[in-house]
């Protein structure tokens, strides 16, 4: 009779359980759209650098001594990077006169998050855009280090008293 009673209660149980429900799933799909981006500093727009060379000028010779920046870099894509002379070279607004300049040319260089070889030199003062010291591409993306490399070219002759400038671009894109 025991038994009996477990029987009937397993038939219950079964019996219920197969007529009460029917189930069914439901797929939800979940989307995100990433944009490529590059920071510098951890910046989509880092503010500007200076880099003071008084130190290597002499009366009136600069030194070809390397000075280097480093900066934080991080890509979530492949990019494009590359090194712009705004102006050609260092330039002043003095003239220049005989036996003097009134240029400083230089070369430029990265190593770490991608290289560029110093291969060009920012030499044309009379430039009428940008001037290109190389260019790379970085086939993955990354966060590391990018360490830019300027090295002023000794001038033969003295240069003009006057305040010498350009502006060297590190440009990081997104592929």
């Amino acid at each position: 009779m025991k038994l009996n009673r477990k029987a009937a209660a397993l038939a219950a149980v079964l019996v219920a359980g197969a007529g009460s429900a029917m189930a069914t799933d439901q797929d939800i799909n979940l989307t995100a759209t990433v944009a490529g981006f590059c920071r510098i500093g951890g910046s989509l727009t880092p503010t500007a650098d200076t880099v003071n060379l008084d130190s290597l000028v002499t009366a009136g010779f600069i030194t070809a001594t390397q000075t280097d920046r480093t900066y934080a870099v991080i890509c979530n894509k492949a990019t494009d990077i590359s090194l712009e002379s705004q102006n050609g070279a260092m330039t002043t607004a003095s003239a220049s006169a005989l036996n003097f300049e009134n240029v400083i040319n230089y070369t430029a260089s990265t190593s770490g998050f991608a290289t560029i070889s110093a291969g060009s030199t920012a030499t044309t003062a009379t430039a009428s855009g940008p001037e290109s010291l190389g260019s790379t591409t970085r086939a993955t993306p990354g966060s590391a280090n990018i360490v830019v490399s300027i090295t002023p070219i000794g001038n033969t002759d003295p240069l003009v008293e006057g305040v010498y400038q350009d502006t060297l671009r590190l440009s990081i894109t997104p592929q």
